[in-house]
């Protein structure tokens, strides 16, 4: 279920996410104010928030001009346009969702069989390796996919291509970038699926990848990268709205 709230102020549009809905129908204005700024002021001082809040920032300014947290919420928002998303080793608030290694062996032959949740939701898979440069770089734009993907209930699952003799290698990495999420290295099997759906042929797997699963069938084979957040979470909405 979609945890969004459509909300209509001033002829505006806003989309309400995840625990800043339910602030919505307080007894009057006032609590509103009070519980929806201390909530936005919450997540904005852990970093790294202000793309996925867009919405609910933007709300707060319309229904609140005046309210006593803008002044700190604005000198948040000033804050991490400064500091920016330019460091991939930036510290993860959603630390209760770390690295879950589904296979290191090599054992998974059947991604849609083998991995439980594939069958009934929804996930965000990147398809990825250790020495490919551009896979890394879109690394930095994790914390705010993360904590998006947390808030739609969607998982995040990372299938390396790094050889099975890179094992270690390939744990180390995942450690020292702090990637959340489930991880696969893929045997022959696995690669010769993702080579077979998404492979410039004669073998040629281009990467990164990234596609979209629901409820056991690929529904968007051209993810788009964490980087394209806002097309990303278009992409997301659509998928939970059946609209895909």
């Amino acid at each position: 279920k979609l945890p969004d709230t459509l909300v209509i102020y001033n002829n505006t549009k806003f989309n309400i996410i995840g625990d800043f809905s339910y602030l919505l129908h307080g007894e009057n204005s006032k609590t509103r104010e009070v519980l929806f700024g201390s909530q936005l002021l919450n997540y904005l001082t852990v970093g790294g928030g202000k793309e996925l809040l867009k919405d609910e920032i933007n709300y707060f300014k319309t229904n609140f001009p005046v309210s006593i947290y803008l002044v700190p919420i604005i000198n948040l928002e000033n804050k991490e346009k400064e500091k920016g998303q330019n460091t991939i080793f930036a510290e993860r608030y959603f630390s209760y969702t770390p690295a879950n290694i589904l296979d290191s062996t090599g054992e998974i032959n059947d991604l849609f069989n083998d991995v439980n949740f594939l069958r009934n939701q929804i996930t965000y898979v990147d398809v990825w390796a250790t020495w490919c440069g551009p896979c890394i770089r879109e690394m930095k734009y994790n914390y705010p996919l993360d904590s998006l993907l947390y808030a739609y209930k969607t998982n995040r699952l990372y299938i390396s291509i790094d050889g099975i003799q890179d094992t270690l290698k390939w744990k180390k990495t995942i450690s020292k970038l702090k990637l959340g999420g489930y991880h696969i290295i893929a045997n022959d099997s696995v690669q010769k699926f993702l080579t077979n759906r998404f492979g410039l042929g004669s073998n040629l797997l281009a990467i990164p990848i990234y596609f979209i699963i629901k409820n056991g069938k690929i529904v968007i084979e051209n993810a788009y990268p964490p980087s394209d957040f806002n097309k990303l979470k278009d992409q997301l909405l659509g998928i939970m709205k059946n609209e895909n």
